[in-house]
């Protein structure tokens, strides 16, 4: 167990973790909770039906190129945050979830580790 983070040094990543040992099916009701209910922005791509790196990556290149058309300047910065993710601490993870998106009781029951 990682001192630093409360997590297992074979699944570093609590979201992974969960969703490997539900068969995938938090993943999936988090997501149709979270679009039933509006909960997600418009232009978020990742775990959504019909929206992909290649539909971001357009949605980009056309917001940049109607920039540069109207004399504008345009600048594109990346940032990989996907390690971020993986030291999230769980318990503030949970709470986020209860906080923002009404999550609680039977919902995060399963998900949480002692």
């Amino acid at each position: 167990m990682s001192s630093h983070t409360g997590q297992s040094p074979t699944c570093p990543s609590s979201l992974s973790c969960w969703n490997a040992e539900s068969g995938g099916s938090i993943a999936q009701q988090l997501t149709t909770y979270l679009t039933d209910n509006g909960l997600l922005p418009d232009l978020q791509s990742a775990y959504r039906t019909h929206h992909s790196t290649e539909t971001a990556v357009l949605k980009v290149v056309g917001d940049i190129l109607l920039a540069l058309d109207s004399g504008n300047l345009a600048l594109l910065s990346l940032l990989d945050l996907s390690a971020a993710f993986d030291t999230v601490n769980h318990y503030t993870l949970l709470r986020r979830l209860q906080t923002s998106y009404g999550l609680d009781g039977v919902s995060l029951n399963g998900s949480r580790h002692t």
